[in-house]
């Protein structure tokens, strides 16, 4: 489970148990003003932040940025095969085709 701490400028990882319940939270990443949170088949998570998408590895490593013209709100996989990226932003929606899909049809 991945946790945006907006303020904090954190992202947040916890284990969950299959009850539910959550336990061993560390921090995973740093984003200035992180929000709406994906991950992709690959386990890399994608974190809308201040300047666009930031994209990490499962092990919490920065692979680089989505840059956006205006800040991003949040992201969300889509389309047919699961490979388009949407991301809403304050003013704008941008889509982008990625090498890795949310999920296979």
């Amino acid at each position: 489970l991945y946790l945006s701490l907006t303020f904090g400028n954190e992202i947040l990882v916890y284990d969950v148990s299959p009850d539910g319940s959550t336990t061993n939270s560390r921090k995973f990443a740093y984003v200035k003003n992180p929000d709406g949170i994906e991950v992709d088949l690959g386990g890399n998570v994608y974190v809308a932040g201040m300047e666009g998408v930031y994209v990490f590895s499962p092990e919490g490593t920065k692979l680089g940025i989505i840059y956006t013209k205006d800040q991003p709100t949040n992201c969300e996989f889509g389309g047919p095969s699961g490979n388009i990226l949407f991301i809403t932003a304050r003013n704008s929606i941008y889509r982008v085709d990625m090498p890795i899909p949310r999920f296979i049809e």
